[in-house]
């Protein structure tokens, strides 16, 4: 077995984890150095550059070289300032003599890239100028759509617009560059092979690991009223008006039902009935084994859906809507049920099925735990390394 050291890139990294793409960059970065292999991290940051390590990770904090930090409230200086900020980031060459130094330095054998924002196509470039391989997972929709979602004004986009097919045009040429593709999704692979990206590179699809081990045993008991769980905060692209909205035509059964509502955002909690319960912002370890049925009514499509396979593994069957990749983590009747965003009472069936039925709980929450053992950290950091040492063995016969 040929001896590896993989740079892990990424726009963030541990402290500075705004959502799934750090924390699965970090999972899969831990469990490299547990499986004996080399790795190295190199992400952007706002402030000078500097290394560190973390749980044995040796990581690169580099200045983000542009106008100002993407990841950061902006002030009204960098609203206007933000064509020039984006222009940069389309290739960012400050940022690529930083990466071009710690090449030299790290000599690794594979570069592996996920999300590139502040970071830019540059990375592409410089790998192949150094003649390593790169393997890029797909996260999200960034080289289609300037913002990543192909979600615009209180709907899905259908197709790429002109203004982002213009803005991602270098995204897209340079990852002409790269030698493995792989989705978190089937939905995020083939949306990319829709438009023309990857038809000749290599391909698979790897989901994203849990975030901890399954549990051992399933639910034995349904709380009473049956307690639905939304993780997600206000946000509309996330379902939540259309949750609020189903569950408010509940009120005749309303004794017999929960819904307990955690995340970010501000909501007037007036015009809801009582037993819709706002938490905040709270850790999933905490609030799982207070629920039983966990809802994604997501109107966008989720690249992943990282909390599905979380809530099986606690034991907790889903509902969750037909859109981007979530369809893929849910055995329709076996681990939860998949329904039409666009038909509120396609929706409402399956709630009352659980309201009417508390044990389809019990009955589901078995499967729900042999099916998350399929995302474990192990499991996916194999299939990773089966990648990598696809390209180090070619390029050892070329």
């Amino acid at each position: 077995m040929i001896n590896m050291k993989i740079l892990l890139v990424n726009c963030l990294y541990y402290p500075n984890v705004f959502g799934g793409a750090e924390k699965s960059t970090q999972i899969l970065a831990e469990e490299l150095i547990n499986k004996n292999m080399k790795t190295v991290v190199v992400c952007i940051h706002p402030y000078k550059d500097k290394t560190e390590f973390y749980n044995g990770v040796k990581i690169y904090y580099l200045n983000h070289r542009n106008i100002y930090f993407k990841f950061k409230k902006r002030n009204f200086a960098d609203q206007l300032l933000k064509p020039l900020n984006f222009l940069i980031d389309t290739y960012n060459p400050f940022i690529g003599e930083a990466i071009k130094e710690i090449l030299k330095t790290e000599r690794p054998d594979i570069i592996h890239t996920n999300n590139i924002y502040g970071i830019s196509p540059v990375i592409w470039k410089i790998a192949k100028d150094f003649h390593l391989p790169v393997v890029h997972t797909l996260r999200d929709l960034q080289l289609l759509c300037a913002g990543g979602t192909m979600f615009k004004k209180h709907t899905l986009c259908q197709r790429q617009c002109l203004e982002c097919k213009i803005l991602t045009s270098t995204r897209k040429y340079f990852s002409k560059n790269i030698d493995y593709v792989v989705g978190i999704s089937n939905f995020i692979l083939n949306e990319h092979l829709e438009y023309g990206l990857f038809n000749n590179t290599k391909k698979a699809v790897i989901f994203n690991p849990l975030l901890s081990e399954p549990i051992s045993l399933p639910k034995t008991e349904v709380h009473s009223p049956v307690k639905f769980l939304y993780l997600g905060g206000v946000f509309e692209h996330k379902g939540f008006y259309f949750l609020i909205k189903a569950f408010s035509k509940l009120g005749h059964i309303k004794n017999k039902w929960e819904l307990l509502i955690a995340g970010r955002g501000e909501y007037n909690e007036k015009n809801h009935p009582e037993n819709i319960k706002f938490l905040g912002f709270t850790q999933v370890k905490k609030i799982y084994p207070d629920a039983d049925v966990l809802i994604v009514p997501s109107i966008w499509n989720e690249p992943f859906g990282r909390i599905i396979v979380e809530a099986n593994s606690y034991g907790l069957p889903v509902i969750g809507s037909n859109r981007g990749g979530i369809p893929e983590l849910i055995l329709h009747g076996k681990t939860g049920f998949i329904f039409n965003p666009n038909n509120e009472d396609d929706f409402l069936n399956y709630v009352k099925l659980f309201i009417e039925n508390p044990d389809m709980v019990l009955k589901l929450s078995p499967n729900c735990l042999e099916y998350s053992h399929r995302f474990t950290k192990d499991r996916i950091a194999d299939m990773y390394i089966q990648t990598y040492y696809s390209l180090v063995n070619k390029k050892c016969l070329n």
